[in-house]
């Protein structure tokens, strides 16, 4: 079989992500070549492996849908060690992804400064549900809780035929 033609081969990323808003788009670009590895914490890994899990079922079809082609390794970054390894990581890496509230990469040491420390060319990804200011940048997002401060529509209006 023919090897693809994948324009993103060669590209290296690293990413402490979780859920939904970053890991569907680090696994298109896993689709298109690229190398992901997603840091996860120990024990449990991603609190997303347990969402829509059906007794008996080892695996999540939310989680596997959202995170295909990233390759999972688990570190503890709030110790000395997990970080050296993320940080060996990141050395050689040419994007850095985190999608957590504000406050928690400088708790954990993976800001842009810290990563720009150890590869200063490399692109530094932050994504955060509601921004850095404002009145709820701290509060964690799930699609369930963004939907109705969006103020989506709660009816579908009927569409008549042309």
């Amino acid at each position: 079989m023919k090897e693809l033609n994948l324009p993103l081969k060669g590209v290296k990323c690293v990413c402490v992500i979780m859920f939904q808003q970053v890991p569907v788009a680090f696994s298109m670009m896993a689709d298109l070549g690229a190398e992901v590895i997603k840091i996860e914490q120990p024990g449990t890994g991603e609190r997303g492996r347990m969402l829509l899990l059906h007794p008996g079922d080892k695996f999540s079809p939310y989680f596997e849908t959202n995170n295909r082609g990233l390759k999972d390794l688990t570190l503890d970054l709030k110790q000395e060690k997990g970080r050296e390894i993320l940080y060996k990581l990141v050395k050689d890496a040419d994007i850095f992804a985190e999608n957590f509230r504000p406050g928690v990469a400088k708790r954990n040491h993976f800001t842009y400064e810290d990563i720009k420390k150890i590869n200063p060319g490399i692109i530094y990804l932050s994504s955060s549900a509601y921004g850095l200011m404002g009145r709820m940048p701290r509060c964690p997002a799930l699609m369930v809780s963004l939907k109705p401060l969006a103020a989506l529509p709660v009816r579908m209006e009927k569409r008549i035929p042309t």
